[in-house]
């Protein structure tokens, strides 16, 4: 059994390219045949993705034949060289499924596979303790593992199990008000001469929007457009990661230029109460409506759980111009936080759709679909996938993803 957590090992280090801590197990890959290559690879792809195999995997790598899968298609699809006996996969499934889950789907989940394949109810049970056994197995066994990996590296463990989750985003959250005019705005520009002057603002996650129209003696001096559109920070962060975010200023509009009519334009900044910024965190664009970038790195703290943190996103001399992402410090059980870990890492999914429970969200759509009007996809933005299997993310890819969300049948339309 151990030799399936080597495959997990394995998968969880190749990003450092260290595998010193392997040698911490004495097993070796050299008993690996038929069946257990194929179940090895299901607990690969656990271990590279976090995502737990399907309920029915073990019909699915089999071609579905018990269902007449065969004869649906008209398909030649052969059986891949599965050997490995119905009784082991399911097994191995729940076990996995348990794991990911940290519920007990071998009792769950398991007895009703097993009774499809007629076996006794003392078999059943039998089978039940074996999956019981084999995940808190895995689970021990990993466990060992990632202190040891903690160890090898000189990361503090507590900082791996902690992670700093996106609990609120605020934008404005004082309720500053966000539209002023001249004369009518109590001390703002009373002067009759300002007559006309008006000042709109809209604070949203991802973009501050400012725009000033200005007038002096009845004369137009500038109506100017100003955004800064900035990288909103990620969902979730673990402790000492580092986080790019980028922000633009830009701005359009009209100027005069007129006796007396002054300068005006934005300054954006990125900000937090804890942690660290480092790069460039400012941005300024002013009525020559030069674009400006700013790109910065954000370094997570370590922390406690249930302490905060905010980064801030606004405009200097505007108090409406703010949004702040609030985020808690959350502990996770070790096997939770590393299967957490390997959910953020990029990887195409396409081919493991049809055979792991891979959840679809709405951020994922919204990522999809700003790839395909040619926007790049942020460091933290979730992972675009080919879902169609046509080679690319397109619409079509899109449009799956939308009815997996609310669930509709899918049919053949792909």
């Amino acid at each position: 059994m151990t030799d399936l957590l080597m495959i997990l090992a394995g998968s969880y280090l190749s990003s450092t390219g260290d595998y010193s801590v392997l040698n911490f197990f004495d097993e070796t890959y050299e008993n690996y045949y038929h069946d257990e290559v194929l179940i090895g690879g299901m607990a690969a792809n656990v271990g590279a993705t976090g995502y737990a195999p399907q309920l029915d995997y073990c019909d699915n790598i089999r071609g579905n034949y018990l269902e007449n899968y065969y004869t649906k298609i008209a398909s030649n699809t052969p059986e891949m060289t599965y050997a490995s006996s119905r009784k082991l996969c399911e097994v191995w499934v729940a076990a996995c499924r348990s794991l990911v889950y940290s519920q007990n789907n071998c009792e769950t989940e398991l007895p009703s596979r097993l009774q499809e394949l007629g076996l006794s109810a003392e078999e059943i049970n039998t089978e039940v303790a074996e999956c019981k056994s084999t995940q808190a197995d895995w689970s021990a066994k990993l466990e060992d593992l990632i202190k040891a990996f903690a160890e090898s590296t000189g990361n503090k463990l507590e900082d791996m199990l902690t992670r700093w989750t996106l609990t609120e985003v605020r934008p404005n959250p004082f309720n500053e008000p966000t539209y002023f005019e001249a004369v009518e705005t109590p001390g703002w520009f009373s002067d009759p001469r300002y007559d006309g002057k008006f000042l709109s603002i809209t604070v949203e996650d991802g973009s501050i929007k400012y725009h000033n129209h200005h007038m002096d003696w009845g004369s137009l001096c500038y109506d100017a457009n100003f955004v800064a559109d900035f990288d909103s920070p990620p969902a979730s962060m673990a402790a000492n990661e580092e986080i790019m975010l980028t922000a633009t200023t830009s701005g359009s509009g009209e100027v005069t230029g007129g006796y007396g009519c002054g300068w005006t334009g934005i300054g954006f900044e990125y900000r937090t109460n804890r942690g660290s910024f480092s790069g460039d965190t400012y941005a300024s664009t002013d009525l020559n409506f030069i674009t400006d970038t700013a790109v910065a790195t954000l370094k997570a703290p370590s922390g406690q759980a249930g302490s905060e943190m905010t980064v801030s996103a606004f405009l200097w001399n505007c108090g409406a111009c703010l949004v702040d992402y609030v985020y808690i410090c959350r502990e996770y059980d070790l096997i939770p936080s590393l299967l957490l870990d390997m959910q953020n890492q990029p990887i195409n999914v396409s081919r493991l759709k049809p055979y792991y429970d891979i959840p679809v969200a709405l951020p994922d759509i919204i990522n999809h679909m700003k790839l395909m009007v040619g926007e790049g996809s942020a460091a933290n933005s979730p992972r675009p996938a080919d879902f169609t299997g046509d080679g690319r993310v397109g619409v079509d890819d899109t449009i799956y993803m939308f009815q997996s969300l609310t669930e509709k049948d899918l049919g053949e339309s792909f």
